[in-house]
């Protein structure tokens, strides 16, 4: 399967220190059962870099919802469709995208929600879709929000941190969505003190 080819790949570039992450609360990604991932976005390589994460900690597939806009290159377009990606429309509410990623959940897999939708140096909008996705499947899945940081230094070295979030009953979408930005502006004072050229303590991979 070409996902687990890529994911061997970059393993190997991890092995030579090509590929560095820095996990804390890999403990938070539940090894089986319904779990929708919402990271944070401002580079391309958090999208593998999620993959790995999940790859190492869980061992486990993760199916990215991806925009439109990817599709508009062949190559990206066949990529996402053999990574088994679910294509999101934008501009408008995308049922077949959302009732897909239910299934996905329903059948007790792993989703990843960029809410911002978008790459943004600074935190951007966060949309609410993920907390659909999440209350709609009625499975009471795992959320875990994860900021990934990569370094200015060295744009291969990441610092990620996984956060759960649980699910409030009668909690409407918007209000997890603020605490869901609540948890990620979290992380900004960090962002200075994790660019130093000394790895801080976690889990390195």
């Amino acid at each position: 399967m070409l996902y687990w080819l890529v994911i061997g790949i970059m393993r190997i570039l991890m092995l030579f220190r090509r590929i560095e992450l820095t996990v804390y609360g890999s403990e938070c990604i539940p090894k089986s059962g319904p779990v929708v991932l919402v990271p944070r976005h401002s580079h391309w390589q958090d999208i593998p870099a999620v993959a790995l994460l999940t790859a190492i900690y869980t061992k486990r597939h993760v199916t990215f919802m991806a925009k439109d806009d990817y599709y508009k290159n062949k190559i990206f377009a066949r990529l996402f469709d053999r990574w088994g990606a679910i294509k999101v429309n934008r501009g408008k509410a995308d049922r077949t995208a959302l009732e897909t990623a239910k299934t996905k959940l329903q059948n007790g897999q792993l989703v990843c929600v960029f809410p911002e939708g978008k790459r943004n140096d600074k935190l951007g909008k966060l949309h609410a879709g993920w907390a659909m996705i999440a209350r709609r499947s009625e499975m009471n899945p795992t959320v875990v929000a994860v900021n990934i940081y990569w370094t200015s230094h060295n744009p291969m070295r990441a610092n990620i941190h996984c956060v759960p979030l649980e699910l409030i009953p009668g909690e409407d979408d918007e209000a997890a969505t603020e605490r869901l930005r609540r948890v990620l502006d979290g992380f900004e004072p960090l962002r200075e003190r994790w660019d130093g050229i000394v790895r801080q303590p976690g889990d390195c991979v």
